[in-house]
């Protein structure tokens, strides 16, 4: 736990122009890889909608409930998780979706709308955008396994595993943007 901690700590002192609060997880949809957690903290802690959940692997989630003492974040495993993002080496875009649905589990995500041309290929890390104010820019995501192009679709897939471990989660850290007012972070 103290390793866990200290990892977390050393993501937290990375992300400075946000503000982070480290969080346990109380409680976990059932199913294999949780799509959903609740988490120890929620308004009275700052914790709002829309905040974005990390590890010190990489991204988990966003917050889609809260309450005084609580919230409910979805996962990016989950199928209705969509996070803008970009292959790290050929800065190309698409949208990150989780793969997990009431029907078929498997704690994958796939990367779908890439540009025809991209030349992603298995091995690529796939990082946060920045785009759509919820997730920071260049938060890990995961790693491209396979890369899936058909001839009749107008867009490469890519096949990401994330870099979290979804089956062993205990605590993340929940991300807000600070605010700065005459040079102090709020």
């Amino acid at each position: 736990e103290n390793q866990r901690l200290n990892q977390l700590l050393g993501f937290k002192e990375q992300k400075q122009p946000f503000l982070v609060e480290g969080v346990r997880i109380t409680g976990k949809n059932p199913g294999n890889w949780f799509n959903t957690l609740t988490i120890d903290k929620g308004s009275n802690d700052q914790v709002a909608v829309n905040m974005a959940v990390v590890n010190d692997l990489g991204l988990i989630g966003r917050v889609i409930d809260v309450g005084g003492n609580w919230a409910t974040v979805r996962t990016i495993v989950d199928g209705q998780s969509s996070v803008s993002a970009i292959i790290e080496r050929t800065r190309d875009n698409g949208m990150v979706k989780g793969n997990n649905s009431l029907t078929f589990e498997d704690g994958m995500c796939r990367m779908i709308n890439l540009p025809l041309d991209s030349d992603v290929v298995a091995g690529d890390r796939v990082i946060t955008s920045g785009l759509g104010e919820i997730f920071p820019k260049g938060i890990p995501i995961g790693e491209v396994t396979e890369v899936l192009e058909e001839e009749r679709d107008m867009y490469k897939t890519a096949i990401v595993q994330p870099h979290a471990d979804f089956l062993r989660l205990e605590e993340v850290l929940v991300i807000r943007r600070a605010e700065v007012k005459a040079g102090v972070v709020k």
